[in-house]
């Protein structure tokens, strides 16, 4: 009586295994040129506020689900941002306006959100993150938290490759 659902999770099981095969064959990620990679940084930081610095480094560096090789990496942290984090995170998509979004790789929480986009051959992955100070709101909920917004550090990351 119960081999229909073993025989349904074994065809659900071996269903996902060549899912994960071109995931395996992955082409190494390549960093944007040199001015297109300040200009990636230029925008995030004028959508977010947070000053960012630009160099080559491991794609990974955002996200482990990015492609393995080098990619033009931003990276910038800040205190003393006065909006809240929708805010934030809603400035910095609108500057990701004309990009593809890849909806299925989100991976948002109440103060995060890790996002990919792509246009033209390039993929951007962006991460944004605000923590209350340490030794802060621990014992209530996030939203709950009274500590002033200019207190929190902010966290912007960003992968741009070929």
């Amino acid at each position: 009586m119960h081999a229909p659902s073993f025989t349904v999770g074994l065809v659900l099981l071996l269903a996902a295994v060549p899912a994960a095969a071109p995931a395996a064959a992955q082409r190494a990620a390549t960093p944007v040129a040199a001015e297109d990679c300040q200009a990636v940084a230029r925008s995030l930081s004028e959508a977010t506020g947070i000053a960012v610095r630009a160099a080559t480094g491991p794609a990974r560096t955002v996200d482990d689900r990015a492609p393995r090789g080098e990619a033009c990496v931003v990276t910038g942290t800040a205190t003393g941002l006065t909006r809240r984090f929708g805010e934030v995170s809603d400035r910095l998509v609108a500057a990701l306006r004309g990009w593809r979004h890849d909806v299925p790789f989100d991976a948002d929480g109440p103060m995060s959100l890790v996002r990919r986009y792509s246009r033209d051959g390039v993929s951007v992955i962006v991460f944004l993150e605000t923590e209350n100070p340490p030794g802060t709101c621990a014992d209530v909920p996030i939203g709950d938290c009274r500590v002033p917004l200019r207190r929190w550090t902010w966290t912007l990351k960003a992968a741009a490759y070929r």
